[in-house]
């Protein structure tokens, strides 16, 4: 059985989000980050392209899954420039900026393997 997009946004809201320092309750919405629906959260922006990398990389070290996601995600989104440098993933601002994936990719990667071996709260 395939797990839907909703698990899995599930699953990163249960294991990634409660520890986000970016995290900004939804109004009305508690569980939910303002950044979520905003899109200010690359997480969630590309849930699904994540969500496939993930399930293709199979390796006990970050390094395959963040090679991956660099080259599958990272490339199509609105922070990455064409030469490959993200303003918040690289960025050496007085002020810091967060890639929510880039920061919390190891807690991604076990949110979507945990719904993969069926044991996230549904």
């Amino acid at each position: 059985m395939t797990a839907t997009l909703e698990e899995y946004k599930s699953a990163v809201r249960q294991f990634v989000c409660d520890k986000c320092v970016c995290f900004e309750a939804q109004k009305g919405k508690p569980e939910h980050c303002a950044h979520e629906a905003s899109g200010a959260c690359p997480i969630f922006e590309h849930l699904q392209e994540v969500v496939e990398v993930v399930r293709s990389v199979k390796s006990e070290e970050l390094t395959p899954y963040i090679d991956e996601l660099r080259q599958k995600v990272c490339c199509k989104c609105r922070h990455q420039n064409a030469e490959g440098f993200c303003e918040l993933r690289d960025s050496v601002a007085p002020v810091p900026a967060w890639c929510m994936l880039d920061s919390y990719i190891s807690l991604v990667v076990n949110a979507v393997e945990r719904v993969q071996a069926g044991e996230a709260a549904a």
